[in-house]
């Protein structure tokens, strides 16, 4: 396997050949969400790294990515392709937690979950409205869930138990412990 560095099809110009039998050409993008955008790999990690753990805004990221980035200039990158990263990697993100929320709920045999709800009185033209905060807990290891309703009715309430807290749990809320 060798590296060609020079190759015209893929933006990081680099494709991996077999010297031998198959003369296959393959870079490391085929097959892979990488293979969607225009730039190179390291431009895609530097700006999910800005996105995952600095938080920056896509007209930061674009900012840096221009100017910032060298000493010799920046890469000539869009604030539509920033964008179109951003929105993929919130994509991946919701379909992650919520394939994480429906696979394990909280609690289980022998786990604590403590459960209680905060009203909210937000002002709006129309007056004020009201909404419900209902939270869950997992007392051991700090995993938790909120919802964010206009309803506090019993049947609410419990479908949102139902939804969130594993059979055999020890449910604790405010009202009874």
């Amino acid at each position: 396997m060798i590296i060609i560095i020079s190759s015209q099809k893929i933006h990081d110009a680099r494709e991996y050949s077999c010297n031998g039998i198959c003369d296959k050409k393959i870079s490391i993008r085929y097959n892979s969400f990488t293979d969607e955008f225009k730039c190179t790999i390291m431009e895609l990690l530097r700006i999910i790294f800005y996105y995952y753990c600095r938080g920056y805004s896509v007209e930061t990221v674009h900012k840096e990515m221009a100017y910032g980035i060298s000493r010799c200039g920046g890469i000539d990158m869009s604030k539509q392709m920033v964008l179109g990263i951003y929105s993929f990697m919130r994509e991946i993100i919701s379909e992650r937690v919520i394939r994480d929320i429906k696979k394990k709920k909280l609690g289980g045999a022998g786990f604590e979950v403590w459960m209680d709800s905060y009203k909210l009185n937000l002002k709006t033209n129309s007056g004020v409205e009201e909404f419900w905060i209902v939270g869950f807990i997992e007392r051991e290891t700090n995993r938790s869930r909120a919802y964010l309703t206009n309803d506090i009715k019993v049947d609410t309430i419990a479908l949102f138990i139902a939804k969130t807290v594993a059979r055999h749990t020890t449910l604790c809320t405010p009202y009874y412990h």
